[in-house]
C-alpha cells in the first residue's frame, strides 16, 4: 500500500490517467468539465506538473470517479501528501 514515504513521484498523474481511461471520455471533455485545459491535464499525466488537491478532485469527479472510497485510505494519504508538497512551494 501507499504510505507517506513511498507515494510514487507521479501519483496524481497516474490517478488522473487511470480515471480518464476508465471514464471513456476524451481528455478535452474532462478538461472542460473540470474547468482546466487539455494541456494542463496532459502535463499532470506526464508528471510535468502537480495538480492542487482542489483541481485533482475536480478532475476525478469529472471522470465520474465520485466513488472515491474506491481508493479509501490511500487516497486520503495521497491528498495529505499533495497538500503538504504544494504548501511548501512558495
Amino acid at each position: 500500500g501507499i504510505t507517506m514515504n513511498n507515494i510514487p513521484h507521479n501519483w496524481a498523474g497516474d490517478l488522473v490517467r487511470n480515471a480518464w481511461r476508465e471514464s471513456g471520455l476524451s481528455l478535452r471533455q474532462i478538461a472542460r468539465q473540470a474547468n482546466t485545459s487539455h494541456a494542463t491535464l496532459n502535463a499532470y499525466i506526464k508528471g510535468d506538473k502537480s495538480p492542487s488537491t482542489a483541481t485533482l478532485e475536480r478532475v476525478i469527479s469529472a471522470c465520474g470517479y465520485a466513488k472515491m472510497f474506491h481508493y479509501g485510505r490511500e487516497f486520503g494519504l495521497a491528498m495529505a501528501y499533495l497538500e503538504e508538497k504544494n504548501s511548501r512551494r512558495f
